[in-house]
């Protein structure tokens, strides 16, 4: 995962990102909607995590190309 990320990002470089939802969905699940945009094109990105032992926990990121 770290691989396809550190690409992405490359790709991608960040111009712009501004979350424009969040939620929880049990006391700890929780996940955010944002917007990503960069020079070459712009996505709309779903995280999902989860408290564990008091640490936050990425355990899914969606990207998708608008």
């Amino acid at each position: 995962a770290e691989l396809i990320l550190r690409d992405f990002f490359r790709k991608f470089p960040p111009k712009d990102f501004e979350v424009v939802h969040r939620g929880e969905s049990r006391e700890t699940l929780w996940y955010f909607i944002g917007n990503y945009e960069s020079e070459e094109a712009d996505f709309k990105i779903l995280v999902k995590g989860r408290q564990e032992n008091e640490r936050l926990k990425i355990y899914s990121m969606d990207f998708r190309r608008e």
